[in-house]
């Protein structure tokens, strides 16, 4: 060492480099081996994460390769749903579907006054049905709903039969051609009532449902829609609950209804809702009419026999708006009686008028109304569901030149209901109806009707 640095170090380090010197010449060996242990360990990360990155990569692929085989399922596999509109498979692209529905309707009728029919206050099943419906390819729809339970309430019979069974070939909103067993455009009121349990006098003088050919379709002109049916049927009784449609005779019946929705496409809802129309029948029948029936049910005119032209005249003013509603019909069935004697008619006449108000606010449409908050008790949330009242008045008058068993000219009933929408499907009805009669001069004192005065309630479970 140069003797001149040695005398420029302090003693004390020179004294402890001396000691130190050899402890760092024993360690550098461990130094060493801990060093190559940290690159290693570098190395096996190094491995992990490559290892960890091809990984997700397979992963990623199978993700993707997860997604196109969903989509490709996706695109062929069915969709099947059970809810509110029933039981529904629909194709993945929407051209196929069909729906399994359900029509249970369970009355109560007490009667106040009976009248001479003296009716019995009973439970019974007024209508069981289960519609089946769907698409067939662009252009096709069907209905096949058989009835297993249909009752009017004056007997214990139970009507089954095929309701509705009808295919349709729908071109276009402007055309479509329906063929089958449906309910003709003759009455805007139908036995299914939109405001009433039962339906009014003047759907005692239309046919319900018939068998034949029909055409309709809506145009389009601005805010104005124009709507049209049009056919040709077998030409079936008026308000035969039965449903019976075969051809008595030899010919056919032509009938349809036309309206016009003035502001359909306003954005005024107050305005949108009125809708005018007229309903219509015309052809040549032999047998016999209808019964004409009360609101109870009970019949006051049955078994006329007919021989001739025929013709069914139904203008109607529809109106909804907000929770309100209103109908309004006339209905005019002119048979004739006797095919030999010229211009030899009956003409009976009926009108209602029925309306209805949702306290519970909710929007009134010609198919009913779906509650805001359905019935729920519990749970952290409650609902009570959709409240509408409503009250008719309708008329009859019946021709006394009919040749048959008809113990009243006419009548007259004034009534009130109310409607409880628990949920969208299912419905309580509360209705009661005072209808005075007025006795036919050609009837037996035996068959005079007394005034009546009924509570009906039903239960109707929908889909």
């Amino acid at each position: 060492m140069n003797k001149r640095f040695k005398r420029s170090l302090p003693l004390p380090l020179l004294a402890a480099a001396a000691t130190l010197a050899p402890a760092a010449i024993l360690a550098l060996p461990a130094m060493t081996t801990t060093l190559r242990a940290a690159d290693d360990d570098a190395a096996s990360l190094r491995d992990e994460v490559a290892a960890l990155k091809a990984q997700v990569a397979k992963l990623e692929k199978r993700a993707v390769m997860t997604d196109a085989d969903d989509a490709k399922a996706a695109a062929t596999t069915p969709k099947v749903a059970l809810g509110t509109g029933g039981f529904t498979v629909t194709a993945p692209d929407k051209s196929y579907s069909f729906k399994v529905g359900l029509l249970l309707q369970t009355d109560y009728r007490y009667y106040a006054e009976q009248g001479t029919a003296n009716p019995n206050d009973t439970f019974f099943l007024r209508r069981v049905r289960l519609p089946l419906t769907g698409t067939w390819g662009k252009y096709l729809k069907f209905n096949l709903t058989p009835e297993f339970g249909s009752a009017d309430g004056t007997s214990t019979s139970q009507n089954h039969t095929v309701f509705d069974a009808w295919t349709e070939l729908r071109l276009m909103p402007e055309f479509g051609l329906r063929a089958g067993k449906f309910r003709t455009a003759a009455a805007l009121a139908g036995p299914d009532n939109r405001h009433f349990i039962e339906a009014p006098f003047t759907n005692q003088l239309l046919p319900n449902r018939d068998l034949g050919l029909d055409a309709t379709g809506d145009f389009t002109f601005g805010k104005t829609v124009l709507g049209y049916r049009f056919g040709i049927y077998n030409g079936a009784p008026n308000n035969d609950w039965k449903n019976s449609v075969s051809n008595a005779d030899t010919h056919l019946t032509l009938g349809g209804r036309f309206s016009v929705s003035p502001l359909k496409k306003s954005d005024n809802p107050w305005l949108n809702g009125l809708e005018l129309s007229v309903g219509w029948t015309y052809g040549s029948e032999t047998g016999t009419l209808g019964a004409v029936k009360s609101g109870s049910q009970q019949s006051i005119s049955s078994n006329a026999a007919v021989d001739g032209e025929r013709l069914r005249v139904a203008p109607a003013v529809a109106y909804y708006a907000g929770p309100f509603s209103v109908v309004a019909e006339f209905a005019l069935d002119r048979p004739t009686l006797d095919a030999t004697k010229f211009h030899k008619h009956a003409y009976n006449t009926a009108w209602a008028l029925s309306a209805g108000w949702v306290l519970t606010g909710e929007k009134s449409t010609p198919s009913g109304v779906t509650p805001a908050s359905p019935l729920s008790i519990g749970g952290g949330k409650s609902g009570f569901g959709a409240v509408e009242i409503a009250a008719r008045v309708n008329e009859v008058w019946v021709d006394e030149k009919l040749k048959g068993a008809s113990s009243v000219k006419h009548a007259v009933g004034v009534g009130a209901g109310i409607n409880w929408w628990l949920t969208k499907n299912a419905l309580v009805r509360f209705g009661a109806e005072y209808t005075q009669f007025d006795a036919s001069t050609k009837a037996p004192a035996a068959a005079i009707a007394d005034d009546e005065f009924y509570l009906f309630t039903r239960f109707e479970l929908k889909f």
